[in-house]
């Protein structure tokens, strides 16, 4: 699999996409509730992929006002995705790269694995099953790694097209944010 990337903006492009189908996971998660009333509070996801190009397929996990596994998939260049779980699903509207802000770049000279960290708002709604009147909003860090080939002299590469080495890369999403479900 081949990425172009640059020294500078070392990831940006495919953290953004990963944390654009993150953030639609992250909302999502749960497994809804047991016919008890309205419930509100904090709601932690974490979700995953080593997936690097394409439309993206996440692992999640949720904890919180609910909890669950679940995963969300084909999300592409659309500011609003939709998480499918077994017991309904939602919208997660989720900003365009602008609004996502690189936080921190940075490679390991030792182990050539370049990281990017990212911040991202997101919000909930549009719930059907379990999930009908869902609302919420957070904040996601999204955390792209991968390693990048070493060259003949030992250094990593970071020329502006590189091929990173095929199974290292991964992202991660963890996101927090306040739900409420009807």
């Amino acid at each position: 699999m081949r990425a172009a990337i640059r020294p500078v903006g070392l990831l940006t492009g495919l953290a953004v996409l990963a944390g654009l189908a993150g953030l639609a996971v992250l909302a999502g998660c749960g497994s809804g509730g047991h016919g008890s009333p309205a419930r509100h509070g904090t709601e932690t996801l974490v979700f995953s992929t080593h997936q690097l190009t394409g439309n993206l397929d996440f692992t999640a996990a949720a904890s919180g006002v609910f909890k669950a596994v679940g995963s969300f998939a084909e999300v592409g260049s659309s500011d609003q995705s939709r998480a499918v779980f077994p017991h309904g699903s939602f919208l997660v509207t989720h900003p365009r790269s602008k609004a996502a802000k690189v936080t921190s770049q940075s490679v390991n000279h030792a182990s050539c694995v370049a990281t990017e960290i990212e911040r991202a708002p997101y919000t909930i709604s549009g719930g059907t099953g379990r999930y009908k009147g869902i609302s919420g909003t957070g904040t996601a860090i999204i955390t792209f790694t991968a390693r990048l080939p070493r060259l003949k002299n030992g250094s990593c590469d970071l020329s502006s097209t590189v091929s990173l080495v095929p199974g290292t890369a991964t992202t991660t999403i963890r996101a927090v944010g306040r739900v409420r479900l009807p």
